[in-house]
């Protein structure tokens, strides 16, 4: 069985430039992700982290489908900063979950052709799927369902200002 446990999730972007596309949605070519993880102090964390270059980069794939085009733009993202919470300190709000990237929509020639912002997504909780007999304490940075939520609510937040 599964149990869905809802809490509020907080997403805040600055944006640096207006809409990216007048005249309807903006195609997509390419996507490249860079990310400096050799910050990471919590082993555990950085071992669930290790793939993020590449969860990013499908997870926006994924959220782009039907807006692909070899004469799209390239979504460029170079995340910044990770600052990892476990899930109890989510919840009782003495730390965040924080991922934050600057990302530029352009051509392989003219990286911010079409705009670029700086996006943090805070996660102060996020609706997480886990088993009914799982336990909120170990839901940690280094748990795969906490990691997904993270990648995903940056993914729709990129894609969500494309159009």
């Amino acid at each position: 069985m599964i149990h869905k446990a809802f809490l509020p999730a907080l997403f805040a972007a600055t944006l640096a430039t207006g809409a990216f596309a007048a005249d309807g949605p903006l195609m997509v070519k390419d996507i490249q992700v860079t990310a400096d993880l050799s910050a990471f102090e919590n082993t555990a964390a950085a071992a669930q982290w290790a793939n993020l270059e590449d969860d990013l980069e499908t997870a926006i794939a994924q959220d782009v489908v039907g807006r692909t085009s070899e004469d799209g733009a390239t979504i460029f993202v170079d995340i910044t900063q990770i600052e990892v919470a476990s899930m109890l300190q989510t919840i009782a709000s003495s730390a965040k979950t924080e991922l934050v990237g600057d990302v530029k929509v352009g051509t392989s020639d003219e990286h911010d052709k079409f705009g670029e912002y700086n996006l943090t997504v805070s996660i102060d909780g996020s609706a997480l799927t886990f088993p009914k007999d799982a336990d909120l304490t170990e839901l940690a940075a280094n748990s795969k369902p906490f990691y997904n939520n993270v990648v995903q609510a940056f993914s729709e937040a990129v894609v969500k200002r494309l159009d």
